[in-house]
Formats: C-alpha cells, structure tokens, sequence
C-alpha cells in the first residue's frame, strides 16, 4: 500500500478523536506519548504524516522536525496540522522544555539524590546559550574538593 495524502488524511480522520482543538491519535502511542503508525515498512510519527498530508512538510522523508507548538498545545499525541510546524532541533527541545515534556525537566533531584528546590538549584545560561540548573549541594562540594587540593 502506497500512502498518498488523501488516504493519509482519511487514516488521521478515522483514528482521532477531537478534544477542544486537538486531534487525539487513537492508534498505537508509543512509550514517548507519540502516536505511531507502520505504513510500506517504514515506521512513521503520526504527527509527521499529518503534517505532510495537510501540506506543512514537502517530503515525508526528509530529516526536517516536525514539533508541537507548546503555547497552543501541549498533547504528544495531537496531530492537528494547526498545531504543528516544521522545525530544527533545538527548536523541537525548545518546545518540550516550554510544555513540560523534556525528559531532564521532570527530574526533581540531581544525579546523587540531592533533591531540585528553590534553595537547592542553580539556575544559569549555559555556554551554549540554553538554561541549565545545577544542584547548589554538589556545586559546594565539588568546590570544597578542588580548594583541598589547591591548598592542601
């Protein structure tokens, strides 16, 4: 089966189901809250066909992102083509960290345990330009170790 546009949208049509202006996939959700699909063999985000099918993205296999735009909705499994957009990867991280949704956000302690509080986290601009936090326990000791082996 050769998947084109109209038999795409008819596919989206069939498998939603319309919560406010969402378009909720009631097909396979993968463990990441997006919804899947197999279509010829090749495995595809749903999201990414609706795009494509409603015109948004030219090539249903180019390395372009198609990410959620985190102010109107914050649904993984939404395929509302409104509600998406072509992207790069740090726009698609960009929207996860404003939606809630990017992994290293929902963590509420740091590496050793030490929990993320008003009090205990560092919050800078990275290098790179992005936010970063830090847990203010470790920072201390990390540099309570370094002045030991400076000063001895």
């Amino acid at each position: 089966m050769r998947l084109d546009k109209l038999l795409a949208r008819r596919l989206i049509r069939e498998r939603t189901t319309k919560v406010d202006d969402c378009w909720i996939w009631t097909g396979y959700v993968d463990k990441d809250g997006y919804g899947r699909v197999t279509i010829d063999y090749g495995d595809y985000r749903v999201s990414r066909i609706s795009a494509w099918a409603f015109g948004i993205l030219d090539d249903l296999g180019s390395k372009d992102f198609v990410c959620h735009k985190s102010f109107i909705c914050k649904s993984k499994s939404c395929v509302n083509p409104e509600h998406l957009y072509v992207g790069d990867g740090s726009e698609n991280q960009l929207d996860s960290v404003e939606a809630g949704t990017h992994k290293e956000i929902r963590k509420d302690v740091c590496p050793k345990g030490h929990e993320y509080t008003l009090v205990n986290t560092i919050t800078e601009m990275g290098r790179s330009g992005r936010v970063t936090r830090r847990c203010r326990i470790c920072t201390l000791d990390r540099e309570a170790g370094r002045s030991k082996v400076r000063w001895g």
